[in-house]
């Protein structure tokens, strides 16, 4: 194991591995420190935080900042690597996630040293590009990798994300049972079209073959994830904070679940894999997905659009929140520049 790798000081505190010995001080750190924006969520792992990995990749290792060694954790990040299609061809990628950093205590000084240990991670699994991805709202962690301390790469707009929650209702019929395989054959089809689309299985906990929809040139996987990680309700801001009275009503007219109430999760699944071969193929299958999730007792059906996507404007007329990311590329000395085709496939469930 390197030095960078065993967790260094170079200031107060120190990034080093986290182990399982910290998986109840983490679950609590994603508890308590929310994603803001017009609905404030808290991203959480329960009941085991290591549980949640398989959805990042095959290969994912977790760093853990503390302001003394042996401390509990006040910042954490993960770095995976998977295998994805760019131009066409199989090849592995690493992904940064998952960071959280608590706002009431100096992680500023912990920067420098969590690029220092992504670093050496990239070093020990090199990829061809490693991308990131940031809330629109997310002001302070903006702040954050804007620090150029340590070994911090070059960081590359690669692309505006949306990602849309659909509202579940009355008027979404359950669609027929998709036949085994044809999913798998029309993502073999048309997935290695799209730069970042899957190469291999994702092993996602719960996700099983019954989960495939597929229409005319379309096809998904819902995956229901609360049985590893949860989207918590933290707080309404802005508009939707003072009307949601108002949209509460309205939902209830249409058939449709009301928002939740503070520290209630959402009931959410995500559409995994989506392919499609034009964009009324993709709004049939979105209609179909929402079929399924009201058949399971889903509230919303989240997927995540390319914002240059010519999907997404036939997408946004039906009931949905949406919200915006940027998916950044991360690029040390000697990588080579991210060369993506777009629109490029986007794949919330990893985020």
């Amino acid at each position: 194991m390197s030095e960078a790798m065993g967790g260094r000081t170079g200031g107060p505190g120190l990034v080093d591995l986290a182990s399982p010995a910290d998986d109840p001080a983490l679950r609590a750190l994603l508890r308590e420190v929310p994603v803001p924006g017009a609905v404030r969520l808290s991203y959480e792992r329960e009941p085991w935080f290591f549980d949640a990995d398989a959805a990042l990749g095959d290969r994912v290792v977790t760093l853990a900042g503390r302001l003394a060694p042996g401390a509990e954790p006040v910042a954490v990040v993960s770095r995976a690597s998977r295998v994805v299609f760019v131009g066409g061809e199989p090849t592995r990628v690493g992904y940064v996630g998952g960071l959280r950093a608590r706002p009431d205590r100096p992680v500023r000084t912990l920067v420098g040293q969590g690029w220092t240990q992504l670093r050496a991670l990239h070093d020990a699994d090199p990829v061809a590009l490693t991308t990131l991805a940031v809330t629109a709202e997310n002001d302070r962690i903006r702040r954050l990798l804007s620090l150029a301390r340590g070994d911090a790469p070059a960081l590359t707009p690669v692309a505006d994300v949306v990602t849309l929650a659909f509202f579940v209702h009355r008027r979404h019929r359950p669609p027929a049972p998709t036949p085994a395989g044809v999913a798998d054959a029309v993502r073999q089809s048309l997935g290695p079209r799209r730069d970042l689309f899957p190469a291999d299985p994702l092993a996602l906990p719960g996700l099983s073959p019954t989960d495939d929809i597929a229409v005319d040139g379309a096809a998904l996987s819902l995956w229901d994830a609360s049985s590893v990680r949860q989207s918590v309700v933290r707080g309404y801001q802005g508009a939707l904070g003072r009307l949601r009275p108002l949209v509460n009503g309205a939902l209830r007219v249409l058939g449709a679940a009301p928002l939740p109430d503070t520290g209630e999760p959402l009931r959410a699944a995500f559409a995994v894999r989506p392919v499609w071969r034009d964009p009324q193929a993709l709004d049939a299958l979105v209609g179909a997905a929402l079929g399924t999730a009201r058949a399971r007792g889903l509230a919303f059906v989240l997927l995540g659009l390319d914002a240059r996507d010519p999907a997404l404007p036939l997408l946004r007329r039906r009931l949905h929140v949406a919200y915006r990311s940027t998916l950044v590329a991360a690029r040390w000395p000697g990588d080579d520049p991210p060369a993506l085709s777009s629109p490029i496939h986007v794949q919330i469930a990893s985020y």
